[in-house]
């Protein structure tokens, strides 16, 4: 705690000035003044610990500010609920391959096939109800189905629904 007080005491050229003034005052008051010594130093602890508040109430505010901003979600209740009835018509297989979408990114089919040890023929089965669904995108190679990614605008709201996140 004392250690946190002077680092904010130190950040401050108030605070210089405040040091440096006392130590002029004090050398300059004659001697049978000094007695108003105690009175200097205790009014400079005072004066300091109302511009540590001060820095410690901005941090804050600053602080407060950074946790609202992450509080939003760049989606809308439209959207999640949209995403909602979606995965509601989806089979497990269907949503453990959103996991492991949103987990790679862009894969290709013989990656799930071989990740899920399943047949390549049910990956694509799986990934064409996922594309009928809207969740995710295809890139055709050779007139078969080849590559698959989620949707960049179902991304964030699929992370949070499928994992949970509030």
């Amino acid at each position: 705690m004392a250690g946190n007080f002077l680092k904010a005491l130190g950040k401050s050229a108030w605070t210089y000035v405040v040091v440096v003034a006392t130590f002029i005052t004090v050398a300059l008051i004659p001697k049978q003044w000094w007695w108003l010594i105690p009175s200097a130093v205790s009014l400079v602890v005072v004066l300091a610990s109302i511009k540590v508040c001060q820095i410690y109430a901005l941090r804050i505010a600053q602080l407060e500010e950074e946790v609202r901003g992450a509080q939003i979600r760049p989606y809308d209740a439209h959207q999640k609920s949209l995403a909602e009835q979606k995965l509601g018509s989806l089979g497990s297989d269907g949503l453990e391959f959103l996991r492991y979408l949103l987990h790679h990114g862009r894969t290709e089919v013989g990656v799930l096939a071989k990740e899920f040890k399943l047949d390549a023929s049910k990956v694509r089965l799986v990934m064409s109800e996922l594309n009928n669904a809207g969740l995710v995108s295809v890139e055709r190679g050779s007139g078969t189905l080849k590559h698959f990614q989620i949707k960049p605008e179902f991304a964030d709201v699929l992370k949070d629904l499928l994992f949970n996140s509030p």
